[in-house]
């Protein structure tokens, strides 16, 4: 007989309540994921003038941590079947903290890219990992509402990061920027490896590779299907436009605001506003 989940799911299984301690745990991580991805176009045009970025060049290095996110969540779901869930969880947490520390000391464009690059990757992971150990253990019919508050975190990330850089960017300067993105290694994760419980799923004889090779078949040929095809194809064109926009916002929208004149407050100030939309939507 399989043992209920531990505390740390606090009572997860309850049809009136959600799962506050992991929706808080997965949202405080994908807050800094929003913040890490935000804090370059905070620190954008501080890099470009220190470094003497072409638009070129710095859309280049914007985009090696969004490559890093695209890798990370298509390989995240190998390293969790063989270390299971929270692991893999741990570890991305783990791996794109530290990473963003070497952002920090980065001594030119060409390391910084590479380290963003790889610091993606672990950001990329903890989307997935997130949004499924959130939606697992809240109620059934309560499972959107909780996706939709812990997801809520991405964008509160990007408010922390555009209020953050109006008063450490001019005091300071750029560098510690990328050092606070490595709080979660006094955080969030701290909290996961006491209190975030493992998968249901893995707590259960583990399915064999035939058999989750044929449940992948399945699903494909699900979302596939005569019908459904065109949805699905329409729903990928939509999110990877939706993400163009919101992923390109976020990098450019503050330097282009100080290119049209604006100072460098006022033109956070424009971030700071699409995020807090971000989070109200």
């Amino acid at each position: 007989m399989n043992t209920p989940p531990t505390t740390g799911a606090l009572n997860a299984s309850s049809p009136s309540r959600l799962p506050v301690g992991i929706m808080a745990i997965c949202g405080g991580a994908i807050a800094f994921d929003g913040y890490d991805i935000v804090v370059y176009g905070t620190t954008l045009s501080r890099l470009r003038d220190e470094w003497g970025l072409t638009s070129g060049q710095a859309g280049n290095i914007g985009s090696a941590a969004l490559v890093g996110m695209f890798l990370g969540a298509l390989v995240v779901g190998t390293f969790t079947s063989r270390w299971g869930r929270k692991r893999t969880f741990l570890a991305c947490v783990t791996w794109f903290s530290v990473l963003m520390v070497l952002c920090a000391a980065a001594p030119g464009p060409e390391f910084f890219a590479v380290v963003r690059f790889l610091a993606g990757i672990g950001l990329g992971g903890v989307m997935p990992l997130a949004a499924a150990f959130t939606t697992e253990f809240a109620p059934r019919d309560r499972a959107a509402v909780a996706y939709v508050i812990m997801q809520s975190g991405y964008p509160v990330g990007g408010v922390a990061a555009s209020l953050l850089a109006k008063w450490i960017i001019p005091e300071f300067s750029w560098h510690w920027m990328y050092l606070i993105a490595a709080l979660p290694l006094i955080t969030v994760l701290p909290a996961a490896w006491r209190w975030l419980p493992e998968s249901a799923e893995e707590q259960s004889v583990a399915a064999s590779r035939e058999e989750r090779r044929d449940a992948a078949r399945a699903g494909l040929r699900a979302i596939f299907a005569p019908g459904i095809r065109t949805t699905t194809v329409m729903f990928w064109v939509m999110s990877f436009c939706s993400l163009l926009f919101v992923y390109g916002a976020n990098t450019w929208l503050p330097t282009l605001m100080q290119d049209d004149g604006r100072g460098f407050s006022s033109s956070l100030n424009f971030l700071l506003c699409f995020n807090l939309g971000a989070i109200v939507g």
